[in-house]
């Protein structure tokens, strides 16, 4: 399967379609899907490796005087077949300027957020698909969103360890400069007690 010229045609449909004066297609964000889940945020050239893909298409919209940026999702499955707002039936992908989340969406047209990323999109389109993964197969809603809660825990308390082992670092950086200028002060006042 070749993503990348199947991606171009997804990049030329969102040139055609939003070339207008009050839309204006940008620029589009590859996603790389490799077959043991990994995710890769990259150029067309490694989509061919990939399982399957999303594209990211970065848009500018005219709403009055104002330009906003807005996204399509669109992803390429892995028979080649292009979807929009994947990811699959039940589970779907929604991103704007700042926020992208991972949504249950059932055929009465009921929406609920399960996980939610902010700009910049690279780091969170890899645990927004992380958390599908581990979803893909929980059928009720209940089990969804206790596992998305559960995920999104997980994840803040990660982000708070790195932040203390960070303060950690910079103290101890902190108390060894403390002791280098106690030790020059120490010197200079024996020096001083010596004359």
């Amino acid at each position: 399967m070749d993503f990348s010229e199947i991606a171009k045609e997804c990049i030329e449909n969102q040139k055609a379609k939003y070339g207008k004066y009050s839309s204006e297609y940008q620029e589009t964000m590859y996603v790389a899907i490799m077959p043991d889940n990994q995710v890769f945020v990259t150029n067309a050239v490694i989509l061919n490796r990939a399982q399957q893909c999303l594209l990211l298409h970065k848009r500018l919209e005219l709403a009055e005087t104002i330009r906003y940026l807005h996204y399509d999702v669109e992803m390429i499955n892995k028979d080649g077949i292009v979807e929009v707002d994947p990811i699959d039936d039940e589970l779907k992908i929604r991103c704007t300027a700042a926020k992208m989340e991972l949504y249950r969406y059932n055929s009465s047209g009921f929406t609920e957020t399960l996980y939610t990323c902010y700009s910049p999109f690279e780091k969170g389109i890899k645990s927004i698909w992380a958390l599908y993964t581990r979803l893909k197969d929980v059928k009720t809603p209940q089990e969804q969103k206790m596992i998305a809660d559960m995920f999104q825990k997980d994840e803040t308390i990660l982000r708070k360890e790195q932040e203390v082992n960070g303060f950690k670092f910079e103290n101890e950086l902190l108390r060894q400069e403390r002791d280098m200028y106690k030790d020059l002060l120490d010197k200079v006042s024996a020096v001083g007690a010596n004359r």
